[in-house]
């Protein structure tokens, strides 16, 4: 009966708590010791992830501000200049000697006919006369007019004493030659740019012919952003509107007045 009793008032120990385990010095798979926390290894983890994750973002960073950084040089003089002059001609034999010098097209540089995506096309600036359906009309010569004074002005005119005009434009967009003033690392970048020649009378019988640049473009290298062809950014062509140039528009109104010389 004693032992009957003694049996039935004896209870086996209960189970210590994680708490009281770790108390008394045996630590949980998992935990450290001394308390409850993710392992040291757990922890170098997470750091590793976190640093790869801050260099990843510091690096696609450093990408997109890259073209912030690239210094373009302008030689050839440092702001635009007018190209304008008064041939001692009537407007009918100035806007005759035009068409006849750009009846073939024009073409600058010494990359002739290069094309920068289409090998197959050889292309030229084709010459469009005012009114026809390329022709910048005032809207657009107005939007695209911010960093051209000159253009500016043209843009405010009339459109009775634009009727005389023309206008020299590339129509695939891919044609562009070595720029003369533009350089980038010491190398000239590749420029394109449309030009209008302005004709109108003068008050002394003869001709006024202006040059102006619409839409001077650089193409510096390659940048990385996002573009309407991808939803993710991937390297694309570094285009920027720039200044006018000089060399491009004195060229042209020295092959005008070379021509409107030798009817």
């Amino acid at each position: 009966m004693e032992r009957l009793a003694h049996g039935r008032g004896h209870r086996p120990p209960s189970p210590k708590s994680a708490g009281e385990t770790a108390r008394a010095g045996h630590s949980p798979p998992g935990a450290r010791a001394g308390g409850g926390g993710i392992t040291p290894i757990l922890r170098v983890r997470s750091y590793i992830w976190k640093a790869a994750l801050a260099a990843g973002l510091a690096g696609l960073a450093i990408l997109f501000l890259y073209p912030h950084f690239k210094r373009i040089e302008r030689r050839g003089g440092s702001a635009p200049v007018v190209t304008a002059e008064v041939l001692p001609k009537p407007v009918a034999l100035v806007t005759q000697a035009i068409a006849d010098a750009f009846r073939e097209g024009a073409s600058f540089g010494q990359d002739l006919g290069q094309l920068r995506n289409i090998s197959s096309y050889q292309p030229r600036l084709k010459l469009f006369r005012a009114g026809e359906a390329l022709f910048p009309d005032d809207f657009q010569l107005r939007a695209t007019s911010g960093k051209n004074p000159q253009l500016q002005r043209y843009a405010e005119l009339p459109s009775e004493q634009k009727k005389n005009d023309f206008y020299l434009y590339e129509v695939t967009g891919d044609y562009y030659w070595p720029s003369k003033e533009y350089f980038y690392r010491g190398h000239p970048v590749s420029f394109r740019s449309s030009f209008i020649i302005h004709v109108a009378p003068d008050a002394n019988g003869g001709t006024r012919v202006e040059v102006l640049e619409y839409l001077p473009t650089i193409w510096a290298g390659e940048r990385y952003g996002f573009s309407a062809h991808a939803p993710w950014p991937y390297f694309i062509h570094d285009i920027r509107v720039v200044e006018p140039t000089n060399s491009e528009r004195f060229e042209i109104l020295a092959k005008i007045k070379q021509v409107a010389a030798n009817p």
